[in-house]
């Protein structure tokens, strides 16, 4: 019986041309591997315009350049003398990460700043405590267009501080 099962199995493999022939190799293409980071710098500039009245504004510039999907942090800090306060510590920290995206014209950023100034001269004289201003958020940038992310106001006086940011993809 098993006999007769082989050979009723050879002479249908012979009746077959296309099962008698060797079958041929199969190109198998490897998976793509996942797209690279763009391996391009982002220019990024902040501005930081600290105004205290109409006629009277500070501004500080942050600048610095950044990997595509890499970290980049700025610390400064100092300190001042001031009647009220005595040595007090002066601050500016920004942190940021942008991630190009796939056009090529915008920008995704991820962006902390911490901006602790002296105290407003004209409050001085007055027993009020110094503000700060913490920010952290995500936000997409069109590549070299200047764009006010925030405007906060100093819960204590009139004093107000505008963020700009610049981001532009380096060629």
């Amino acid at each position: 019986m098993k006999r007769f099962m082989i050979a009723a199995g050879l002479a249908l493999l012979s009746a077959s041309p296309a099962l008698a022939q060797p079958a041929k190799p199969v190109e198998v293409k490897e998976a793509e591997p996942a797209a690279p980071a763009s391996m391009r710098n982002i220019s990024l500039e902040l501005t930081i315009t600290d105004q205290t009245t109409a006629a009277d504004s500070a501004k500080k510039v942050v600048s610095m350049i950044v990997g595509d999907r890499q970290r980049g942090s700025i610390r400064t800090s100092g300190s001042v003398i001031t009647p009220v306060e005595g040595r007090t510590s002066v601050i500016l920290n920004v942190d940021a990460r942008p991630w190009i995206q796939a056009n090529n014209t915008v920008i995704l950023m991820t962006l902390t700043i911490e901006y602790s100034p002296k105290l407003d001269p004209a409050n001085e004289s007055k027993d009020l405590p110094r503000t700060q201003l913490n920010q952290s958020m995500s936000l997409l940038l069109e590549s070299g267009k200047p764009t006010v992310i925030s405007q906060a106001a100093d819960p204590l006086s009139n004093r107000k501080v505008t963020v700009e940011v610049k981001a532009t993809i380096m060629k």
